[in-house]
């Protein structure tokens, strides 16, 4: 095999590239020379446009295939080694590239892929057939699992898992079904996988349009048919889940989607410089995923002393508490704007005279929003959500199996009682108007947020408050605590709520059951919202953080959730809720930034600009609001120009 440099490919115009005879070859890269083929090579060249426009980017081999399968995302990931190469390149240089140029440099080497890759490769356009899933269907491996799960008497979601585990494990498989369509698909990411296995294997568990989980699982996939009724009156609940999402969900999360635009607007500018700041906020990489939404973050490297930035490849990094920089502790001068160190490095591809918090706000709700759209897409085997304890919570109670119910850890030498809100167990007198409790329906008994241990030890009594909810999943008092509650009753203490003795109780039954409920996307929505706005009685919020690096990181968990969005938007969306005074009611940005506390949201509305609050609602209680004539430290807004002139 002939040996050529990649640097001789980059005079070459893309029609000199087609020509190319097909063979294999060593091609030398600045980093190291990989072996490779014509094919690979071609389709590579197309990021190599940003070279021929910035020639002192090295050309490595991080911007070719290197013998990866294509993918729909292979050319995004070509160009973007390419422009983050070329921009920090330069930047070594002293030079700071204009990313609007990059930018428009991606597009055309996408759009002259595009367009040849259609012309020149029409031939060898491949479809997918019946007889490709028949093919599927019938493979020894996937058909034997299949037929595992049909034939189990009661079938769970673990049951559901492992079936599409094996399953998607053959379609990956190199060595099987090597000319089958809908593997080629699979094994390069073309399709969802979890739509493929939807066809090709188990349906799986499926929700009612609350989210609760029906009981009994689909055995079949779309592909074989579901010809049972029972099994297609449950799949019908799918599409009524995606009917109700697209109307008063819909509207309801593009309305808070112009609500936090419209505060978030007042963090206006992002400057493309360091603004040098010597102070961090701790961040620990908990796990990949946050680790995914922090590349780009700088952080402080102790044993090194110097500035770097967090890589999607420093798995090293997972499990440690890094110093980062943060827009809390931005130096920039101005209170309406920071720097890109401090925002990190994905502000590089934000454009200039971008209003930073607004962007913020919408790459958050737009995310947001294509999830209620695509509900019935991503719809996969359904399975309850589990339930994270905290540290706090995990000393006096832990969950069972399956994790949808909890028991209280018993403390020897103590004397327990469980306190219960009266509002959240309003039926509770039920209890002593029946002779069986077995025959109540627990979550029509009680359906509890929060419970309160008073522990009393000797002369010390303790209060300790524990979270029995989950993700809009309200625990119930179990049927073995009704049960007790039957045998020793209960008192009210001073704040009128029920006070059960725990004496006599069984510490190995379940004290709490948690209803069988699939992820609920409305749930997610509104408890995003509820964390942004602030208020809330019963739900985690932004205002009950004083640290903003608290703040930010249980934000992050709540949105990682389901969705993937940087931790720069999310430090950006929480900063820009952040005031001067909440006492002295200067409802200005922060500055130092450090020192701002978080505030509600209708409090931003009234005062801060009034521009903001006349685009919200409510006109005539702004305008009669004596606020609105008493405080002028106001801070300003990209629509101040619409109400002021």
């Amino acid at each position: 095999m002939r040996t050529i440099k990649a640097t001789d490919f980059l005079p070459l115009k893309n029609a000199d590239m087609w020509q190319m005879p097909d063979e294999r070859f060593y091609l030398e890269f600045v980093d190291k020379t990989i072996v490779t083929t014509s094919r690979e090579t071609i389709y590579s060249s197309y990021a190599w446009n940003i070279h021929r426009h910035f020639p002192d980017t090295p050309l490595l081999s991080t911007h070719h295939l290197c013998g990866q399968l294509l993918g729909g995302k292979s050319h995004l990931n070509l160009l973007g080694e390419a422009v983050w190469d070329c921009a920090e390149t330069y930047e070594r240089y002293g030079q700071l590239v204009d990313m609007e140029v990059l930018e428009k440099l991606t597009y055309d080497a996408y759009n002259a892929l595009y367009n040849d890759i259609t012309r020149n490769c029409e031939a060898y356009v491949d479809t997918i057939s019946a007889l490709d899933f028949t093919e599927v269907l019938r493979h020894p491996k996937i058909k034997a699992a299949n037929d595992l799960l049909k034939n189990k008497v009661v079938v769970n979601d673990e049951d559901i898992t492992a079936t599409h585990r094996e399953v998607e494990r053959v379609l990956k498989d190199p060595t099987e079904l090597k000319d089958n369509a809908i593997a080629k698909a699979a094994k390069n990411g073309l399709v969802s996988m979890g739509q493929i296995l939807q066809c090709v294997s188990a349906r799986g568990m499926v929700t009612d349009i609350d989210s609760h989980i029906f009981r009994n699982a689909i055995r079949v996939g779309f592909a074989e048919g579901l010809t049972k009724l029972e099994d297609v009156l449950k799949e019908s609940r799918t599409a009524g889940k995606a009917h109700l999402f697209a109307k008063d969900p819909m509207r309801k999360s593009e309305y808070f989607n112009r609500n936090i635009q419209l505060s978030a607007a007042t963090l206006v500018g992002l400057h493309q410089y360091d603004c040098g700041s010597t102070d961090y906020i701790p961040w620990t990489v908990k796990n990949k995923k946050v680790l995914r939404d922090s590349v780009g973050i700088a952080y402080w490297d102790e044993e090194a002393s110097l500035l770097k930035k967090i890589g999607k490849a420093d798995t090293q990094l997972i499990g440690k508490t890094l110093n980062i920089r943060s827009v809390f502790t931005c130096k920039h001068p101005e209170s309406g704007g920071i720097c890109r160190c401090c925002f990190g490095e994905l502000g590089r591809s934000i454009p200039r005279n971008t209003n930073v918090g607004h962007f913020s706000s919408a790459a958050l709700q737009n995310k947001v929003a294509q999830l209620l759209l695509s509900s019935k897409h991503l719809e996969g085997s359904a399975g309850s959500d589990q339930l994270l304890l905290s540290e706090n919570d995990n000393r006096f109670i832990r969950t069972g199996e399956k994790d949808n119910r909890l028991y209280i850890r018993l403390k020897k030498g103590t004397k327990q009682s469980l306190v219960v809100p009266e509002v959240e167990a309003s039926n509770l007198t039920d209890v002593m108007a029946v002779t069986n409790t077995d025959k109540l329906t627990p979550a029509r008994i009680s359906e509890i947020t929060d419970v309160m241990f008073v522990i009393d030890e000797g002369s010390v009594s303790r209060r300790e408050v524990v979270s029995v909810s989950a993700n809009g999943r309200l625990g119930s008092l179990s049927r073995e605590m009704l049960r007790h509650v039957k045998q020793v009753g209960w008192t009210i203490d001073e704040n009128g709520h029920y006070v059960i003795s725990l004496d006599g109780w069984d510490f190995s039954l379940p004290f709490i059951e948690l209803p069988m409920k699939h992820f609920s996307t409305v749930d997610y929505m509104l408890g995003i919202e509820g964390f942004i706005k602030g208020g809330g009685k019963r739900t985690n919020t932004i205002t009950n953080y004083s640290e903003p690096a608290a703040a930010l990181a249980a934000f992050h968990d709540m949105v990682s959730l389901r969705l993937e969005v940087h931790v720069s938007y999310l430090q950006t969306i929480i900063l820009s809720t952040m005031v001067q005074s909440l006492e002295g009611r200067d409802y200005n940005l922060p500055f130092p930034r450090e020192l701002g506390k978080p505030s509600k949201y209708r409090d931003q509305m009234e005062l801060r600009s009034l521009s903001a609050a006349m685009a919200f609602q409510g006109h005539a209680t702004t305008i009669f609001s004596p606020a609105a004539f008493l405080i002028k430290n106001r801070p300003p807004h990209p629509l101040d120009w619409l109400l002021l002139g």
